[in-house]
């Protein structure tokens, strides 16, 4: 480290690559990593001056944890903010006139056939209903024709994240659901 209390030219070159893997780690979006670098390297510079940097590690180290708990509150301010998001309904029809309804089809539309197909649709309803939100509105997203980069956009996550959440949600209702044997798709 440099002898003043400042981050110099040299630290942040030499930190920048280290930090930016590690926030990237955290999974964050690449859209707001560059700016969580940003802010790690403000506050380790107002901590070096309040005299908060004491050598017991090194200046890396120090400079990359103060990353790691800048990720962690950005965390949980995303999800103080899906907390207070309004949820995806699953019985209201999708707004947008090109995305197909849900309906259950049945090769042979025999009275009998049809009574198992509402049957089987008021149970996964019900499913839908007690299934946490997280994973609920990404399956029914999906189910109402969205990619998963536009569910992605809509629920403020990764598109990886949501057909991980997909797939949890499909592995749960099959668990649940009687006569089912084959395993989700993803």
């Amino acid at each position: 480290m440099s002898e003043s209390a400042e981050v110099t030219e040299e630290d942040y070159l030499r930190i920048h690559p280290k930090l930016t893997a590690k926030i990237r780690h955290f999974g964050i979006r690449a859209d707001q990593v560059e700016e969580l670098v940003q802010q790690t390297f403000l506050e380790a510079q107002r901590g070096l001056r309040a005299g908060h940097f004491k050598a017991e590690s090194s200046l890396d180290t120090w400079v990359i944890s103060i990353g790691k708990h800048l990720c962690l509150k950005h965390h949980r301010a995303q999800n103080a903010v899906k907390r207070k998001a309004p949820e995806v309904p699953i019985d209201l029809p999708s707004s947008d006139p090109s995305v197909p309804e849900l309906a259950l089809k049945s090769e042979t539309p025999l009275p009998d056939r049809q009574a198992q197909d509402r049957e089987l649709l008021a149970q996964v309803l019900r499913l839908l209903g007690a299934m946490p939100a997280f994973l609920r509105e990404p399956l029914v997203l999906k189910a109402r024709g969205h990619s998963y980069q536009q569910i992605a956009r809509l629920l403020g996550i990764e598109p990886n994240l949501v057909s991980s959440r997909i797939y949890q949600a499909r592995a749960e209702l099959i668990r649940e659901l009687p006569d089912t044997k084959t395993p989700p798709a993803r």
